[in-house]
């Protein structure tokens, strides 16, 4: 029987950059999923898969489109001299770092410039005096344009504003401990002056070794519109060179998380994923009478990516002491191991929860393994249906003087992180009283941030309710995180919390 061409997606590789082809393990169709996935399913047999190797970090390679012919036309374009001779090229793969991740920080914000004279005072007409009830409260003093910005903003944060379900007055009347609502942008702690959440989602990518000596220290936005493959040594090596790995992934880490300035108080970074890409490169000498020049053409493009190249690279092509063993990313059945019973496939998740056994299980290298959690309970009435959704948060004591209380730290992946902030920070004040039950009695979302990510996230939400007499280093003592499922209530597209009754979209939980 002919073959599909079309090639099957894994659970979520559409809305990512960035793809890796390879075969189902099960019926060998071709399947795409997204590099970082952790669970996909074959379009082709629905099976569903684990992607093992979660915590390493994994190697994939790119093929070559750009045919020895053609590099050789593109480097002989370069040479000056009619009498200049062009060595064959050679293909080399050249490692690069590829990072990706989630960063929050807290940050005190930037002053706001304004003019030293009212529009009345610059044109003598106080008809034309502008009030902008603002954050300026009223007394505004800026530009038309800055006007018009203002007002943009303004419509953008009540547009975005994760929005109550009862007044403040209300909350106040019916729950006297509750603190006042946060802004969206700006929080000021008791006793500290306002701090502003930032965050940003990381990208980056650079030479892992080789590329110094190729002049090339990174792949731009290629990686993120080209097809990766799983890394095989030995396919690579059959039609080029493999340069070894040089940069120490410890400091490729560090320098991939770089970033914050003065004005940051505390940062943190959560669901971080480290790859190695092999991107070719041709690589060809030219004899001229001003000397011999080694010059790279871009092994996918054709076109050339670096005109004067260092000898080192093949140096380090016969160095095999700084080579580093690659990791490639494995398949399994995504089933319970306990059970047998299929997991849900959330390509995010790293912990699933098991809707036959009833239990969570994390993604631990190659294997599942089990992981304790609960399942809350909550009171004044709140009911719970059939269309509701519990919400995974990991929950950690935080204990700074005299002050104690829980922190709520959001557990699910959610496109915008300032919500995330807004609701773990919110439930974190509210202290809310939660008990627990067996059985959950809604379906049940599975966590996208593990343990470790949990600590650091309560950490950073912590960090925002000190005041800032206690920055930076906040001298704090933090329990074992501990996972909780909350029940959120389903009203159309939003999912509503049940202590504030903030409302998340329902179509923008990953």
């Amino acid at each position: 029987m002919k073959r599909d061409s079309t090639r099957s997606s894994g659970s979520g590789a559409a809305g990512r950059r960035l793809a890796v082809a390879t075969e189902c393990p099960t019926c060998g169709a071709p399947l795409d999923f997204s590099e970082g996935s952790n669970a996909i399913r074959c379009g082709h047999c629905r099976s569903n898969l684990l992607v093992t190797g979660r915590g390493q970090i994994l190697s994939y390679a790119i093929s070559p489109r750009a045919s020895e012919k053609k590099a050789r036309v593109a480097v002989g374009r370069l040479a000056g001299d009619r009498g200049a001779t062009v060595s064959d090229p050679r293909l080399f793969f050249v490692p690069f770092y590829r990072i990706t991740g989630q960063e929050f920080s807290w940050r005190r914000p930037a002053p706001k410039l304004k003019m030293s004279r009212t529009l009345s005072e610059s044109t003598g007409d106080t008809s034309r005096e502008l009030e902008w009830g603002g954050r300026w409260g009223g007394d505004y003093r800026g530009s038309f344009a800055e006007l018009l910005l203002e007002a943009g903003l303004a419509l953008f944060e009540r547009l975005t504003r994760v929005k109550e379900r009862t007044s403040e007055r209300e909350l106040r009347q019916s729950r006297p401990a509750i603190p006042t609502p946060l802004r969206p942008r700006i929080f000021t702690p008791a006793g500290s002056e306002p701090l502003e959440f930032g965050h940003r989602h990381i990208e980056k990518n650079f030479a892992a070794g080789g590329g110094e000596g190729l002049g090339v220290y990174s792949l731009g936005v290629r990686s993120s519109v080209l097809r990766l493959e799983l890394f095989d040594a030995a396919r690579l090596t059959a039609s080029g060179s493999l340069l070894p790995v040089g940069l120490d992934p410890a400091i490729a880490l560090e320098r991939g998380l770089m970033g914050g300035d003065d004005s940051v108080v505390s940062r943190q970074t959560a669901g971080v994923v480290v790859s190695l890409i092999y991107f070719p490169f041709w690589i060809a000498r030219i004899e001229e009478k001003s000397g011999p020049r080694v010059i790279a053409i871009d092994g996918v493009t054709g076109g050339v990516a670096s005109p004067n190249v260092s000898g080192s690279m093949f140096e380090s092509e016969s160095d095999p002491a700084s080579r580093v063993t690659s990791q490639v990313a494995g398949f399994r059945p995504l089933v319970c191991p306990n059970c047998g019973w299929d997991l849900p496939v959330h390509a995010e998740d790293v912990i699933f929860f098991c809707n036959s056994c009833l239990r969570a299980w994390k993604i631990d290298g190659n294997e599942l393994k089990g992981i304790s959690h609960q399942i809350a309970s909550l009171k004044d009435g709140f009911q719970v249906s059939s269309d509701d959704l519990y919400l995974p948060f990991w929950v950690v004591d935080a204990t700074l003087h005299e002050d104690r209380r829980k922190v709520f730290a959001p557990a699910f992946r959610y496109r915008q992180l300032k919500h995330l902030q807004m609701l773990g920070t919110r439930m974190s004040q509210l202290q809310p009283e939660v008990t627990t039950i067996a059985e959950p009695l809604c379906p049940v979302h599975g966590a996208h941030y593990d343990e470790v990510d949990g600590a650091g996230i309560a950490r950073f939400l912590h960090a925002g309710l000190v005041p800032s007499k206690d920055h930076p280093d906040v001298a704090a003592s933090f329990s074992s995180p501990r996972l909780l499922w909350i029940p959120f209530s389903r009203k159309g597209n939003f999912l509503f919390d049940p202590f504030l009754g903030s409302n998340l979209f329902a179509n923008l939980l990953h």
